[in-house]
């Protein structure tokens, strides 16, 4: 599946609060994280309460704690950053991967390549600002 997307999820957080989707095989499924519960659903179903740990966490989590972080460049608006995780972290298994962080003004990019179990993968995550309405449990 070369140069295939696999796993594509969009969403928000605010607070500790998170709603993402994520499709898969062209499956998406809709998650909701008001701590301590989550909720999930596949698009157009109903909402079932699910193990908050199943549910996706924000970016954030993952990205928050390199263990090394450099600048590389500072020009025309973006500065670009290498940052070192340890392959846990990012949900990898093996030696710690190195993370390109780019920051435009608009938003900050997270890109790295890892192979595992013989697949090559890339991963690119953007955090944009977004507004800042409560997210809520699920209705019903």
């Amino acid at each position: 599946m070369d140069d295939a997307v696999v796993v594509s999820a969009t969403g928000r957080s605010v607070g500790a609060a998170s709603k993402a989707s994520v499709t898969t095989a062209n499956r998406t499924v809709d998650y909701i994280r008001v701590p301590p519960r989550a909720w999930a659903r596949e698009q157009g179903g109903s909402w079932v309460l699910v193990d908050a740990a199943s549910a996706p966490a924000g970016p954030l989590d993952a990205l928050s704690s390199p263990t090394t972080l450099l600048v590389v460049t500072s020009d025309a608006g973006t500065t670009t950053f290498t940052a070192t995780y340890p392959a846990a972290a990012l949900g990898l298994a093996g030696a710690p991967v190195t993370v390109t962080i780019a920051a435009d003004g608009k938003g900050v990019t997270f890109t790295y390549a890892a192979t595992t179990a013989g697949h090559s993968t890339v991963s690119r995550t953007t955090l944009r600002p977004s507004p800042a309405d409560p997210i809520v449990t699920p209705a019903g």
